[in-house]
């Protein structure tokens, strides 16, 4: 009876919302099935956690939810109900479109996502959902409080195009800059952001969901990076925490250029070469005559791997998907040009790489210098000091204008000839002992 009364009382709110001819707030409910899969052994849907999240936003662990069954709020064997207010940043705005899954459980079965577009009935029925294997969603990690996820694009890739900043829930926010010289500036403490004012700042145009920072792809400022918080919250307390997205430009020259990508990337299912350095940047051609992207991610393996731009898209070296921002990468570049780069800025990113016995490239994942011994970042644990003929030697080359790799060793506690691994440049390491595997991992992000 009380599961009756319930769904009554939520067709009787979506009514009373419907003829209004508005949004019903606070109450905005989703309801459906989620049916069993016919594959045997599989555990069925009572039980499993539903979540509905803004479509194009990772859902995560905060995001309103039900379990299915009768320990849910339906109280019924496979069906749910979800108030879509249980998650506060939820603004139930007619024609926005909603994604509704189930968690995949440990057994690799899920059901959805399916989307959902709302409209002012207050209430929504979803489609069945039926388990499969590979369905349902992964969770992420909630944005920090008080925070709002961005994300990144270029609008275009020809010299002064845009740089569009996203994200998907139709709160009002504000955002915050950080800007530098292309030699890796990212820090957390808040004095060095800047509120953009819609109103004041030149260059920045704010649209519903979205802003467009003009004439950064390319070309503008060196690098940039951008933070938001729900608006009216205090940026001392709230900002250091809050994720960031980011710019930034390389200068490639003419030959071969041994880079990394300063960014995490997420989800690595989008840290695509195509993602990052796009079509319109680069040349395009045959093997022989495009600009190309190689790296070699052990010293076992015989050769480079090898992509490059075609007239159709990138191709060849499994089209490097995803791009590892711990590997350094060489980009071979018939001109002189201005790349630029986007991507997620890492809170706390772990990456490792195995530095076997003769050369292994490396990049920087983090947009600011790297201190490799007794610094407060990441050390490079396991690495052999000695002479300059037998300790560990890292080589690297700055600008493809450089006739020969410039190379530090370790001696003692430190590095010699002043070495400042910094991005957006890769690096060569030369292991002379045995094999040992480095955790690339930020522990101080001041």
């Amino acid at each position: 009876m009380k599961n009756f009364l319930l769904i009554l009382l939520i067709l009787l709110l979506s009514g009373a919302a419907f003829a209004q001819g508005k949004v019903y707030e606070p109450i905005y409910w989703f309801y459906g099935r989620v049916l069993p899969t016919s594959d045997a052994g599989v555990a069925g849907p009572d039980g499993r956690m539903v979540i509905t999240y803004y479509q194009g936003l990772p859902p995560d662990l905060s995001c309103a939810s039900d379990e299915v069954g009768p320990r849910g709020a339906a109280g019924i064997s496979q069906n749910y109900i979800i108030n879509l207010m249980a998650d506060y940043r939820n603004i139930p705005d007619a024609a926005t479109t909603y994604e509704v899954a189930t968690i995949r459980g440990a057994d690799g079965y899920g059901a959805g996502p399916v989307a959902v577009t709302i409209d002012g009935s207050g209430v929504k029925r979803i489609p069945d959902m039926t388990l499969m294997r590979g369905g349902g969603v992964v969770p992420v990690d909630p944005p920090p409080e008080g925070s709002v996820r961005l994300t990144i694009s270029r609008e275009g890739e020809s010299v002064g195009a845009n740089i569009r900043v996203s994200w998907v829930a139709p709160i009002p926010i504000n955002l915050y800059a950080l800007t530098g010289p292309g030699t890796g500036v990212y820090t957390n403490e808040v004095s060095a952001w800047h509120w953009i004012d819609p109103a004041m700042v030149v260059g920045y145009n704010f649209y519903p969901g979205y802003v467009i920072h003009s004439g950064q792809v390319r070309a503008g400022t060196s690098e940039v990076y951008y933070k938001a918080l729900i608006a009216g919250l205090d940026p001392y307390r709230y900002l250091a925490s809050a994720e960031a997205v980011g710019k930034f430009n390389m200068n490639i020259g003419t030959g071969f250029n041994l880079i990394s990508i300063p960014f995490a990337t997420t989800p690595s299912a989008d840290a695509t070469v195509e993602r990052i350095f796009g079509r319109g940047q680069l040349t395009s051609g045959g093997p022989d005559t495009a600009d190309a992207l190689y790296y070699k991610p052990s010293a076992g393996l015989p050769n480079y791997l090898k992509a490059y731009l075609s007239s159709t898209g990138w191709v060849g070296g499994s089209v490097m998907e995803p791009i590892n921002p711990a590997l350094g990468y060489f980009l071979e570049a018939h001109a002189d040009k201005i790349v630029t780069v986007v991507g997620e800025v890492a809170l706390r990113a772990g990456r490792t790489v195995k530095f076997d016995p003769d050369y292994t490239i490396f990049g920087i994942l983090y947009p600011r210098p790297l201190q490799l011994t007794g610094g407060r970042t990441n050390p490079i644990e396991g690495a052999f000091s000695g002479g300059p003929d037998t300790a560990d030697a890292i080589y690297y080359k700055p600008n493809a204008a450089l006739p020969n790799y410039l190379k530090a060793y370790l001696s003692g506690a430190s590095w010699t000839s002043g070495f400042d691994p910094k991005p957006p440049f890769g690096y060569f390491y030369e292991r002379k002992a045995a094999s040992f595997t480095w955790n690339h991992e930020y522990l101080d992000h001041e």
